[in-house]
C-alpha cells in the first residue's frame, strides 16, 4: 500500500486556500456593514466603529491565511488596503462620538428645514454651536 504525497499535501491546501476565501469574504461582508452604518445618521454611525473593530481582527485573520498559502504579495495587499479601511471606519465613528452632542444637532436641524436658506441656517448654526462647545471643553 502506497500512499500518494501529492494527494495528502493537496488537502490541506484546499483547506488553506478555502480559509482564505472565507476569510476575505466575511471581511468584505464586516467592511460594507460598516461602511452602510457609516451612511447612517446619529447614533446609528456610532455602530461603524464596532463593525470597524471587527473588519480589523478579520483583516489580521484573512492576511494570516493569505501567507500560510504562500500568497505574500495579496497578504500584504490586503493588509496595507485593510488597515486603512479600517483606519477610516473607525476613525469616523470614534469622530462621530467625540462630536456628538454638535453632529446630532446638526443632524436634527437639517431634518426640519425646509428651504435652501434655513440649510443655510443650520450650517451657521452648527459652526457656532461647535466653536462653543469645543471651548467649553477646553475651559474657555
Amino acid at each position: 500500500m502506497s500512499s500518494d504525497p501529492q494527494a495528502s499535501s493537496s488537502a490541506p491546501s484546499k483547506d488553506l486556500a478555502r480559509a482564505h476565501r472565507r476569510a476575505l469574504g466575511t471581511l468584505s461582508v464586516c467592511m460594507l456593514v460598516g461602511w452602510v452604518l457609516l451612511l447612517l445618521p446619529l447614533p446609528w454611525s456610532l455602530g461603524a466603529g464596532i463593525s470597524g473593530l471587527a473588519a480589523a481582527v478579520l483583516l489580521v485573520r484573512a492576511t494570516i491565511a493569505a501567507w500560510r498559502i504562500g500568497q505574500q504579495g495579496s497578504a500584504v495587499l490586503t493588509a496595507l488596503l485593510g488597515a486603512g479601511a479600517v483606519l477610516v471606519l473607525v476613525g469616523s465613528s470614534a469622530l462621530s462620538a467625540i462630536l456628538y452632542g454638535p453632529m446630532h444637532e446638526l443632524q436634527q436641524c437639517r431634518r426640519d428645514a425646509i428651504t435652501v436658506a434655513s440649510r443655510d441656517a443650520c450650517d451657521d448654526g452648527a459652526e457656532e454651536s461647535t466653536l462653543e462647545w469645543f471651548s467649553s471643553l477646553l475651559g474657555g
